[in-house]
């Protein structure tokens, strides 16, 4: 559905981000056999975005002040624990997962981190109380999961992966990606987080980093939970979830239009917009498309300048086959 724009895409002025795209999400879904590893090798997707890191520092219990991780069955429950005994909820032991997205950004993907995920305020709580808080916040995520500081001394939780070859011990990823589902009445500590992990990006010359976010469709004032996050941190894409929501999903209701003229008043108003899918009808509540159907709504926006691409939800369940080819591989054709 896309590739045949790629090659324009080749030659725009971001470097960063190519577009059109598909990004697909894993690591919420699907059996621990469901490995990022099997997916890399499709060309149907050229990012994949890793959920979640699900709590703020403030939620941790133990003295480490980390805050936590979830990746469903893909790795084991083991955590990083205090000088007291007591756990963190940020998992120690992913180097399968490390050792994968490793293995896909060999074959050319970006693979994004992302902040946020399912609201459940008892498990997954991911507040930012305040300004100072969200500078603490992207600068853990900087320095756990970006580049080896020489001066960081806390968790590495993806470092010494599986099978590492010599050089590559210190893992990286290629960009962070903030899910946000609750609506916070304050969101300053978030724009504090984003805009200083923007900043922090831009120190590290080896590499373009991607900052992204993946709002729900709304734009009303009652449901639009990223609003002043968008409003005030540049993003380089939106990946939208147009499924869940009725009134704004679907081919006939899709709002992409009404988020395109928003996104221009806002400081991302260079982003590129996804056009967020299910991968299959377990995927969501509401909102999925059959290929045939998600060919009619891409054909109504694809030639437009704020297109960027599709994004689906997430990899296990996209790995649905139509005609021998999985769901986000159509989308990608």
């Amino acid at each position: 559905m896309l590739s045949k724009t790629l090659a324009v895409a080749a030659l725009a002025v971001v470097p960063a981000l190519a577009t059109p795209a598909v990004n697909i999400y894993w690591g919420q879904s699907g059996p621990s056999s469901d490995r990022l590893r099997s997916h890399c090798d499709s060309a149907g997707f050229e990012y994949v975005t890793v959920g979640f890191v699900n709590q703020s520092p403030e939620q941790d219990r133990s003295a480490l002040k980390y805050p936590g991780s979830d990746f469903a069955s893909h790795c084991i429950s083991a955590k990083y624990t205090d000088g007291n005994g007591v756990d963190s909820a940020l998992l120690s032991q992913c180097g399968q997962i490390a050792a994968d997205v490793r293995y896909c950004q060999k074959k050319g993907k970006k693979v994004l981190l992302s902040i946020g995920g399912e609201w459940k305020e008892s498990k997954t709580n991911y507040a930012i109380s305040n300004t100072a808080e969200g500078v603490y916040f992207a600068n853990f995520i900087w320095g756990a999961f970006g580049p080896k500081q020489p001066t960081w001394t806390k968790a590495r939780p993806f470092d010494d992966y599986y099978g590492a070859d010599k050089g590559d011990e210190h893992f990286v990823f290629d960009g962070f990606d903030f899910d946000i589902e609750h609506k916070f009445k304050d969101q300053s500590g978030y724009i504090a987080m984003v805009n200083k992990l923007r900043a922090l990006t831009q120190t590290d010359k080896s590499r373009k980093y991607l900052i992204t976010a993946a709002p729900e469709c709304p734009l009303s004032d009652q449901y639009f939970k990223m609003k002043d996050i968008i409003q005030q941190c540049q993003f380089d894409a939106l990946f939208v979830q147009f499924y869940n929501n009725p009134d704004c999903g679907g081919v006939k209701n899709n709002n992409f239009d009404a988020w395109a003229a928003h996104v221009k008043k806002t400081a991302s108003k260079d982003a590129k917009i996804f056009i967020g899918l299910p991968g299959s009808r377990d995927a969501a509540g509401s909102g999925y498309l059959a290929p045939s159907e998600a060919y009619t709504l891409l054909n109504q926006h694809k030639n437009k300048p704020a297109f960027g691409g599709v994004m689906v939800w997430d990899a296990y369940f996209g790995s649905e086959q139509f005609g021998g080819k999985r769901f986000y591989e159509h989308m990608h054709d």
